[in-house]
């Protein structure tokens, strides 16, 4: 992933909205899971960590697919594991 644009990208969000009183929720964003689970760590505590200290509240897409061009998955639902790998990333993140 490009750091540098994500770093402007979150700017122009704080100039728009955070600087001006509004509150500002990313509903649904990841890292699909053509990435390995070390990249996709790293996207995740990025990505997340970058807008807390904006006061950008991030909320993580899951589909339950944990691989492939269109896998966000996070949470195995049937066997109700976490990818501790990926959830490592995103929680030290919002720390």
């Amino acid at each position: 992933f490009r750091k540098e644009i994500n770093r402007n990208e979150v700017f122009s969000m704080k100039k728009k909205f955070i600087d001006k009183g509004t509150p500002l929720i990313i509903a649904e964003f990841g890292c699909v899971g053509i990435a390995d689970d070390s990249t996709r760590k790293e996207y995740y505590n990025y990505y997340v960590s970058t807008k807390k200290k904006r006061g950008i509240k991030c909320f993580v897409w899951d589909n339950n697919k944990a691989k492939g061009e269109d896998g966000y998955g996070i949470i195995d639902r049937k066997s109700m594991k976490w990818n501790n790998t990926l959830l490592e990333g995103i929680i030290s993140g919002a720390e």
